[in-house]
């Protein structure tokens, strides 16, 4: 099974490999694609001028506070957790963009393209420190001459690269066969993310006994407290004589709000397949169920 999964994964990074081709000849921009170890491979035949003729010296500085390297596999790594394209910008300058495929769900790579500098700017200058010492290992170019390397360039408005990332995020669609929603279900849980920790933020600021919040993904938790300033836990832990957080509950789920709890707090874990819509339609209900926790129960 895994050896039929990794022949497959080869198998779509080769059909990214000549994808990208057709890419690179109708906008000019360098090309790179990576497999899941993060190896870039660059396609035969594919002009490719930044990674061959830019790059290479960046690799050369005796010191970065971050390698070239890191900065690509971070914004895969940012592409693949927003379920899109992730535009960004290297040390020098340069805009990039990638853009996650994947295969039957599961990511497989990501394909990865730039080398334009902001349209009106020059490449900033890396490669002399503060005491104005060129920091180049030895390589037969003075600092003058890679400069005019770099700023040789072509250069593009942030409107421009954002279409030629959209454009390249329609590439990466087309190639993850067998997960054609994929990208789009990790959007869209991106989304609801967004939405959940914006509301449950807002409880946090608005009632004092919602102590803290916490939330990853569409996993995300309320806590209940008796004093804000205290962070004194609404019931004891493991003593919950009374039953509180049992009325809690029960208030939450008259309301059709279907969820569990642990010590003093409760937790918002709604399904993947849900909107929205959804979300806004029954977060309110929490919301009034604090507000009565605020009035009975402190």
């Amino acid at each position: 099974m895994k050896e039929d999964k990794n022949r497959n994964h080869e198998k779509l990074i080769e059909r990214a490999k000549e994808a990208m081709i057709d890419y690179n000849l109708a906008t000019g921009c360098s090309i790179c694609i990576f497999d899941n170890s993060y190896t870039p491979h660059y396609p035969d035949n594919a002009e490719c001028y930044m990674d061959k003729h830019i790059c290479p010296m960046c690799e050369k500085l005796k010191s970065q506070s971050e390698s070239c390297r890191e900065l690509h596999i971070n914004a895969i790594k940012e592409a693949s957790r927003k379920g899109s394209f992730h535009i960004y910008q290297c040390a020098l300058g340069f805009f990039f963009w990638t853009s996650p495929i994947y295969a039957e769900g599961y990511f497989c790579g990501a394909i990865r393209s730039g080398g334009f500098l902001p349209e009106g700017e020059k490449a900033v200058d890396i490669f002399t420190n503060a005491n104005d010492t060129f920091v180049m290992r030895n390589d037969g170019l003075n600092k003058e001459d890679l400069m005019a390397r770099a700023n040789s360039s072509p250069s593009a408005d942030r409107e421009k690269v954002q279409s030629l990332a959209e454009m390249m995020q329609l590439y990466a669609e087309s190639l993850s066969s067998g997960s054609e929603d994929h990208h789009e279900t990790i959007k869209r849980r991106r989304e609801q993310q967004e939405t959940i920790a914006k509301i449950i933020e807002e409880l946090k600021a608005k009632y004092d006994c919602v102590g803290d919040v916490r939330y990853i993904g569409l996993f995300s938790c309320v806590e209940f407290v008796k004093s804000k300033a205290t962070k004194e836990a609404l019931v004891p832990y493991g003593k919950d004589t009374e039953g509180i957080m049992k009325k809690i509950l029960g208030l939450l789920r008259e309301r059709g709000f279907c969820t569990y709890s642990h010590e003093n707090m409760v937790f918002v874990s709604p399904p993947l397949i849900i909107t929205e819509e959804q979300l806004r339609e029954e977060m309110p209900k929490l919301d009034e169920v604090c507000g009565i926790v605020q009035k009975e129960f402190v």
